[in-house]
């Protein structure tokens, strides 16, 4: 819930927090350095406070953060599932990551929750951090994009849900 503060990370208006990391160090330290120029940079995305991350890239490999690094979730399953039945690239190996973005490798960006099931990401903003930095928009979805990887998975989750779903009799016990 801290994370969600309106007055310190969640802007009025933003539907999520993304949580992020600086990768390991060679001496096995993750500790966030906001002295190095290069910090932002370095940042890994994971996934939501209640939603996972899936980025796919420019040369249609689709990313998520490894399963060690945050929660799996049953519609996280799905999404790989679903990934892995089309014979699409999947790399969980590795955090979808700022330098990738800041290079241009992002074409699009979708997280997933079992409530809303798959959402396209319209825009991703980095909050003001300390005095000398402003907020800033570090991704966002051009009109032009229309997000064929993303709306083709959530069709596929919703078909699946649909004829999975289907109640054949229903008993009710007194």
């Amino acid at each position: 819930r801290p994370l969600e503060d309106p007055n310190r990370y969640k802007a009025p208006g933003f539907g999520g927090v993304l949580l992020v990391r600086q990768p390991d160090t060679e001496h096995g330290n993750n500790i966030m350095s906001y002295q190095n120029d290069n910090f932002i940079d370095t940042l890994e995305f994971l996934e939501g406070l209640i939603s996972n991350l899936f980025v796919v890239y420019t040369d249609g490999t689709v990313r998520t953060a490894p399963a060690g690094l945050v929660l799996p979730g049953y519609t996280r399953h799905l999404i790989i599932q679903e990934l892995n039945e089309r014979g699409l690239r999947l790399d969980s190996t590795k955090p979808p990551t700022m330098q990738d973005l800041r290079d241009g490798l992002w074409s699009e960006v979708f997280v997933t929750s079992a409530i809303r099931l798959v959402v396209p990401v319209e825009m991703i903003v980095i909050p003001a951090i300390g005095t000398n930095m402003n907020s800033s928009v570090l991704w966002e979805r051009r009109a032009s994009d229309d997000y064929p990887v993303t709306k083709s998975i959530r069709g596929s989750i919703y078909q699946r849900g649909c004829s999975q779903a289907t109640v054949q009799h229903v008993t009710i016990y007194d």
